[in-house]
């Protein structure tokens, strides 16, 4: 699957390439749907009976322009932050042309993957190791923070519910154990949480990002192993470190 997956990537690369010399300066064609879009039709009549109609309509205009300042300053991060972080994978996908044609597509493609709340489960991995084959390793890599050294990586990835949510074999994995525990045991009314451990070499590793100290590794696993904890263990592990982060919290606001 991973080549015949690069070289649908490289294919996809090439054409991006003749696509960028055939227009030359004409206008990129971007799907926005995703940022200000009109709610619900409940919500619209609360708005028209609140009175505040005007005030919503002007926070939609003010928004969108927010979202041309960020593609004519070709700032991919201000731009995924106009919508709800769980459209980003999906804002990237519908806009890989006018990104990648941009030079913004493997910041907006590292953003997507690591910063929604969910783990993008709408996506298959064939789709996203597509997407990262696109944006090619030595440019994703360029985008994240700095690898940490090592010939081997023991990482680890924290799951849980029955459905295609699971995502065993998802993207994101972590070199930090108490993390991978965190996200396994997070929501204790989803079943079977459980934390895999992987090892991969650098080659293996699209980007490493740390900007929330999760110390997050993109990558696809090819083997990989279940730990033995329970789910009252993985609970109790998400709680403390929950106390932790307060505790620090607290403690870097007195120090302020």
């Amino acid at each position: 699957m991973i080549f015949a997956t690069m070289l649908k990537a490289e294919n996809t690369r090439k054409r991006l390439a003749e696509l960028a010399q055939v227009e030359g300066g004409n206008e990129l064609q971007w799907d926005l749907s995703h940022i200000a879009p009109m709610p619900s039709e409940l919500v619209l009549k609360a708005i028209r009976e609140s009175g505040t109609w005007a005030e919503f309509e002007a926070g939609r205009e003010k928004t969108k322009e927010r979202a041309q300042d960020a593609i004519r300053n070709r700032d991919a991060k201000s731009l995924l932050c106009l919508m709800a972080n769980h459209h980003n994978l999906d804002f990237v996908y519908r806009n890989i042309r006018p990104l990648w044609q941009q030079g913004m597509y493997e910041t907006a493609l590292i953003d997507a993957l690591v910063a929604p709340r969910t783990n993008n489960s709408s996506f298959t991995l064939g789709m996203k190791l597509w997407m990262l084959e696109l944006g090619g390793r030595e440019k994703l890599l360029a985008a994240g923070d700095a690898l940490p050294p090592g010939e081997t990586f023991t990482l680890y990835r924290g799951v849980a519910g029955t459905t295609r949510e699971r995502q065993v074999r998802g993207v994101s994995w972590t070199d930090d154990l108490e993390t991978a525990k965190w996200f396994a045991g997070r929501f204790p009314y989803l079943a079977n949480p459980a934390v895999y451990e992987t090892t991969v070499t650098p080659a293996e590793i699209y980007c490493f990002i740390n900007d929330r100290e999760e110390r997050e590794y993109i990558c696809v696993a090819q083997k990989y192993r279940k730990l033995k904890f329970t789910p009252e263990q993985l609970h109790e592990s998400f709680l403390e470190t929950n106390e932790r982060r307060r505790q620090e919290n607290i403690a870097s606001k007195s120090v302020e």
